[in-house]
């Protein structure tokens, strides 16, 4: 199951979401992006993500036993910074 708070899940289903989880996911002042909603709003697949963050080319932090990636909305921006690259969803 994935495990974000989204405002379009259930009550019931945001309630099967760790309290650690949470605390982690507004780690910083800020929600934490899965890799999906990276690879949304660049406008890449989820794997070049993978890949980015495998390469420390996008800074991702790790959660949990199974060590899904989590990423900071501060981190992406400053990627699109750094780099040439332009999203395709302009409002994310």
């Amino acid at each position: 199951m994935r495990q974000t708070l989204n405002p379009k899940r259930s009550k019931q289903a945001q309630d099967k979401v760790a309290p650690a989880t949470i605390a982690m996911m507004r780690f910083s002042g800020g929600m934490m992006l899965t890799t999906r909603d990276v690879s949304q709003f660049l406008g890449v697949h989820s794997n070049t993500v993978r890949r980015w963050s495998n390469k420390a080319i996008l800074k991702c932090y790790r959660l949990g036993s199974r060590g899904d990636r989590r990423f900071r909305r501060d981190d992406i921006d400053a990627f699109l910074k750094e780099t040439s690259y332009e999203t395709k969803n302009k409002g994310f």
